[in-house]
């Protein structure tokens, strides 16, 4: 996955960029985040110019669109049940709404379907209905694969969107999030927020997700290839809500030299970041964590203990899904998961979207998807 990211950068650009670097604020400096255990000078500039010249393409360069923009025309008369895994949270509103739309624009018929309370039981609901395609989200369990399998034995198209990354257990489509290089770019976050000096501690969630292990190797993959981190510390987690904070702060207390921390996903980081800073450990360490939620890029725009989310676009991800089910359906040639053309974005307080926004990029990718559905 990490392929796909301009990650060689010269040794000029590298040079260049370290002699602009003084011993100023890091990118976690806001609001009360800065402190004796965590300074926010710079100590070795190079590793924060290295990882800066890393983090561009996703922090400052504009976002483009990279698929292909080939028209295939569309499959007519399609119906496809949509199984949103948190329908009341902003990100299953914004889901849902996307499926709409993109069925909409498509011509098809979307029924959604609550799939928080039980992957199992709203796929048997999705197969009486009986529909074309199901777009959905599981995780790498094995009744969640005999449930994938039970969609494929009903002869119904399933592409996997929101979680990204997870292995493919059965789907006709996985479209890719780049868990890897989320990682990857958490790593390099770190690095230049703790000025080139990023003690990280990694918590490893437990119950064998492999998201979990995509997002460590790549912290791993950035730290063995660049200067300015290691990992000094590692645990291991049942990450239950009601139990992660105080286990967090149990790990950061055992280990004072941790000073950064990547955290796998918003949901985590929402308990994390109170109870390191009510534990008073907010000035020592800064979280980065993935998804975008209003909450959490709330940390950053306040200056509370994280300092950066990784995101994508998370209605362009359901309309990639729906592009590929069309594929899937006219015979197209399937995306290789590596192209599905989502987009990361790395957001700090210097490129927060608006208060209770989620970034959604400024591709205008559904008038993309509108002309590449197009039956001429």
């Amino acid at each position: 996955m990490s392929q796909h990211h301009p990650r060689r950068v010269t040794a000029a650009v590298i040079v260049g960029l370290a002699a602009t670097l003084t011993a100023c604020s890091s990118v976690g400096s806001s609001g009360d985040s800065s402190s004796d255990g965590a300074s926010s000078s710079v100590s070795d500039p190079a590793a924060v110019a290295e990882a800066q010249a890393f983090l561009e393409p996703y922090t400052t360069a504009d976002v483009t669109w990279t698929a292909s923009t080939e028209n295939t025309g569309h499959a007519t008369d399609k119906s496809v049940v949509f199984l949103d895994p948190a329908p009341t949270t902003d990100f299953g509103k914004q889901w849902g709404e996307a499926a709409k739309a993109a069925g909409e624009a498509l011509g098809w018929s979307v029924i959604e379907i609550d799939s928080s309370k039980g992957f199992d039981d709203a796929v048997s609901q999705a197969i009486v209905l009986q529909p074309t395609v199901v777009l959905t989200a599981a995780s790498d369990s094995d009744s969640d694969k005999a449930a994938v399998e039970r969609l494929n034995e009903a002869g119904i198209v399933t592409v996997s969107s929101i979680d990204g990354g997870r292995p493919n257990i059965g789907y006709d489509h996985v479209v890719d999030l780049q868990i890897e290089l989320q990682g990857e770019l958490a790593a390099a976050i770190l690095v230049e927020d703790r000025g080139g000096d990023a003690k990280i501690g990694l918590i490893e969630c437990s119950g064998g997700a492999q998201t979990t292990q995509l997002h460590i190797d790549g912290v791993n993959n950035y730290v063995a290839e660049h200067s300015g981190a290691e990992v000094v510390a590692t645990q291991t987690d049942a990450c239950d809500f009601s139990t992660i904070g105080q286990n967090t702060v149990a790990f950061l207390q055992a280990n004072p030299e941790v000073n950064a921390l990547p955290i796998e996903y918003d949901g985590l980081a929402s308990v994390v970041v109170p109870a390191i800073q009510q534990a008073g450990l907010g000035d020592r360490v800064h979280v980065v964590s993935y998804e975008g939620a209003n909450q959490n890029l709330d940390f950053i725009r306040n200056g509370e203990v994280q300092v950066a989310d990784v995101t994508a676009a998370m209605s362009w991800v359901v309309w990639a899904a729906f592009d590929q089910a069309n594929r899937i359906l006219l015979g197209e040639t399937v995306n290789d998961v590596d192209t599905d053309g989502v987009p990361l974005r790395v957001l700090t307080k210097d490129n927060l979207p608006d208060e209770g926004t989620p970034w959604n990029s400024d591709v205008d990718y559904e008038s993309y998807y509108a002309a590449i559905w197009a039956n001429e």
